[in-house]
C-alpha cells in the first residue's frame, strides 16, 4: 500500500507540467481502492426503498371552490377549501386548470394529497411578506422552518408542509414566486445579513427555538417548496420560476422522488441566491430527469449548521441520495454539498448526468465546510459525466470563506473522505481542473479519480493538505497522471 504526502503548503501544478510535478511532490497516492463496485451495488437496494405515493381517485378542481383562472383575482382561499375538502374525503388530487392563479399567500398541504397543476397552469404566488404570516399568532404569525441550516420561526414558505405522509406537486404547470417583485430587495439592499448574523449564533448557542421568531420587522425571505419530517413525497413535472432562497427544500424527510422536474433562474443579478433541489437532513432521495438553469446551487445537498446539526444534539445526516440523467445549464455549482452540512452527508450516487452543456458552470462538484461547522462527508460517487465548459470540474475545501482551523476560535473541523471519480469527460476548465483544500489539523483523505478526461484546462491540479489521492487514466490537457510505482 502506497501513501500520498500530505502538503503544508500550497501547490499549484500547470497543465503542461502535471505529471512531472505530481511525480516529484508525491501527490497521489497508491491505494487508489479504484473498484468501487462494490458502493455502486447500493444503488438498487436504495432505488428499491424509493416508492412514490400514490393518491385515491379524486379529484378537486379548484375551479369548483371559486378559484379564477384570470391572474388578478386573489385565488388563495379557494385553493385551500379544496385542501379541506380533499383532506376531509381522505385524500385525492387537487386539479389547477390551465390559467394564471393569484395566491396571496402559502399552501399548506395535508396527508394524501397531490396538488396537480395542469399544463398551462401557473400558481403565482403574492409578493407582499404579511401574506405568509399565516401561523400561531404566539410567534407573530411564523412557522418553523430551517434557515440556512438554522431552525427559526419565520415567514411561511409558498408551499410547505409539516409532519405528513404521502403528498405530491405534480403537472406540467409552473410555480411562480415572483420574487424580483419583492424579496429581491432584501438581498439587493443585504437588509437579511444582521438577522443572518443573528440566527447563525442563536444555533451555535443552542437557543431555545421560542426565542427564535422572526418574519415581521426582519429581513429572512420565504422559501419556496419546503417539507419538514414528512414522508412518501413526489414532485414530478413542474416547472419553477423566480424562486427565493431553496426553491424544493426537504429537511428531515425520507423516500422523496423529484422527477422531470425544470428550474428556471431566480432572482435578477446581483442577487442570485436561488438554490434548486436541497435535501436537507434526507435519507433515501431519488432526483432524475431534472433540468437546472438556476444561477446558485442547483443540487445542495445539507444537513443543518454548527452545534445545532450535528447528530447529539439531534441533527441527522443527508444519505442514500441518486442523481441521475440530469443536465446542469446554471451558472453556479452543479451538485454541492454545504455549506452548512454538520449533520453530515453520505452514500450520495451521481451518474449519466450533463454539465455545463448550454451554459458554463462554475463548479461540477463542490464540497465546501469550515471549522465552523464539523461534519463528515464521506461516499461520494460520480460516475459516467459529460461536461462542457466549467470553471472546474472538482473543487472541495474545508476552510471555507477563509475560516481555518483554530482550536478555541474554530475547533470544529470537517472531515472530507472516501469519494470516486469515475468516466468523466470535460472539454474545458477555465481554471484549476482538480482543486482540493484540506486543512493541516484534517486534511482531504482517500479520494480517488479513474478515467477522466479533461480536454483543456486553464490549469492543472491544485492540492492542499490531502493525504490518499489516487489517479488512474487521468488526462488533463494531454497530461497523463498516474500514482507512483
Amino acid at each position: 500500500m502506497k501513501n500520498s504526502i500530505s502538503h503544508s503548503h500550497r501547490t499549484w501544478f500547470p497543465a503542461l507540467f502535471i505529471f512531472a510535478a505530481l511525480t516529484a511532490f508525491g501527490a497521489e497516492s497508491t491505494n487508489h481502492a479504484s473498484n468501487s463496485d462494490e458502493a455502486w451495488a447500493m444503488v438498487p437496494e436504495i432505488l428499491a426503498r424509493i416508492i412514490p405515493p400514490t393518491f385515491p381517485d379524486r379529484d378537486f378542481n379548484v375551479l369548483d371552490f371559486g378559484a379564477s383562472p384570470d391572474g388578478r383575482t386573489d385565488s388563495v382561499q379557494a385553493f385551500r377549501a379544496a385542501i379541506r375538502a380533499c383532506h376531509l374525503a381522505g385524500g385525492g388530487r387537487i386539479v389547477a386548470p390551465a390559467g394564471v392563479y393569484l395566491l396571496n399567500g402559502p399552501l399548506h398541504l395535508e396527508s394524501n394529497i397531490n396538488l396537480h397543476i395542469e399544463e398551462g397552469a401557473t400558481l403565482r404566488f403574492g409578493a407582499k411578506p404579511e401574506y405568509y404570516l399565516v401561523g400561531d399568532p404566539k410567534v407573530k404569525g411564523c412557522v418553523l422552518v430551517r434557515w440556512e441550516g438554522v431552525w427559526c420561526y419565520n415567514y411561511s414558505p409558498l408551499i410547505y408542509a409539516w409532519g405528513k405522509e404521502n403528498i405530491a406537486i405534480t403537472g406540467k404547470g409552473t410555480i411562480d414566486g415572483q420574487t424580483d417583485k419583492f424579496w429581491a430587495d432584501w438581498y439587493a439592499k443585504k437588509l437579511h445579513a444582521g438577522d443572518r448574523i443573528i440566527l447563525r449564533q442563536m444555533g451555535m448557542d443552542m437557543t431555545p427555538l421560542e426565542e427564535r421568531i422572526f418574519g415581521p420587522g426582519h429581513h429572512l425571505a420565504a422559501g419556496t417548496i419546503e417539507f419538514y419530517h414528512c414522508k412518501n413525497i413526489l414532485i414530478e413535472d413542474i416547472t419553477t420560476r423566480m424562486p427565493l432562497e431553496r426553491t424544493i427544500h426537504p429537511t428531515f424527510c425520507e423516500n422523496i422522488t423529484i422527477r422531470n422536474v425544470t428550474i428556471q433562474s431566480g432572482m435578477p443579478a446581483p442577487v442570485r441566491n436561488d438554490d434548486g433541489i436541497d435535501p436537507d437532513s434526507c435519507r433515501d432521495v431519488l432526483i432524475e430527469g431534472c433540468t437546472f438553469h438556476n444561477y446558485d446551487d442547483a443540487i445542495g445537498l445539507k444537513s443543518g449548521r454548527a452545534r445545532e446539526g450535528w447528530p447529539e444534539n439531534g441533527g441527522r445526516p443527508t444519505e442514500n441520495v441518486i442523481i441521475r440523467n440530469c443536465v446542469f445549464n446554471g451558472e453556479h455549482n452543479g451538485v454541492s454539498i454545504g455549506s452548512d452540512m454538520s449533520g453530515g452527508v453520505r452514500n450520495i450516487f451521481v451518474y449519466d448526468c450533463q454539465f455545463g452543456v448550454g451554459n458554463a458552470q462554475m463548479y461540477v462538484f463542490n464540497a465546501k465546510s469550515n471549522s465552523d461547522r464539523g461534519g463528515v462527508v464521506e461516499k461520494i460517487y460520480f460516475r459516467n459525466i459529460q461536461v462542457g465548459i466549467c470553471d472546474q470540474l472538482v473543487r472541495m475545501e474545508t476552510n471555507y470563506k477563509g475560516v481555518d482551523y483554530d482550536p478555541v476560535k474554530h475547533p470544529f473541523a470537517p472531515t472530507f473522505r472516501d469519494m470516486w471519480f469515475e468516466n468523466i469527460v470535460c472539454e474545458q476548465t477555465r481554471e484549476t481542473a482538480i482543486s482540493m483544500e484540506g486543512i493541516e489539523h484534517e486534511p482531504i483523505r482517500n479520494i480517488h479519480f479513474r478515467n477522466i478526461t479533461v480536454k483543456r484546462a486553464g490549469a492543472g491540479i491544485h492540492t492542499q493538505f490531502t493525504d490518499g489521492i489516487s489517479w488512474e487514466n487521468v488526462n488533463i490537457s494531454g497530461s497523463v497522471i498516474r500514482d507512483r510505482d
